[in-house]
């Protein structure tokens, strides 16, 4: 069983019954939780609000995006790209 599927089967406690929508509603809810969770991992950031923070990880991904293309490694440098514009984004 990989990763994925061991959070998405510890959603539901066997016990209680769900309606399909509560039930969809808390697979996104997972779903987002494993997704920061991964952006922790990919990028090597802490998610988070402020301000300052955002802008600091900006920074960070900058440079690791420019280190990225310099070793042709292009497919990187690309997420980081996206990352960036997804936290610029935010502080607008």
């Amino acid at each position: 069983m990989d990763n994925i599927t061991h959070h998405l089967l510890d959603i539901k406690n066997p016990g209680e019954l769900f309606s399909i929508y509560e039930y969809q509603k808390l697979v996104r809810d997972k779903i987002e939780t494993l997704k920061v969770a991964d952006d922790e991992v990919v990028f090597g950031i802490a998610e988070s609000e402020d301000e300052y923070d955002i802008q600091n990880n900006i920074e960070t991904l900058q440079k690791e995006m420019m280190e990225a293309a310099q070793n042709l490694q292009f497919e990187r440098a690309a997420q980081l790209r996206d990352k960036i514009k997804e936290l610029e984004e935010r502080i607008k």
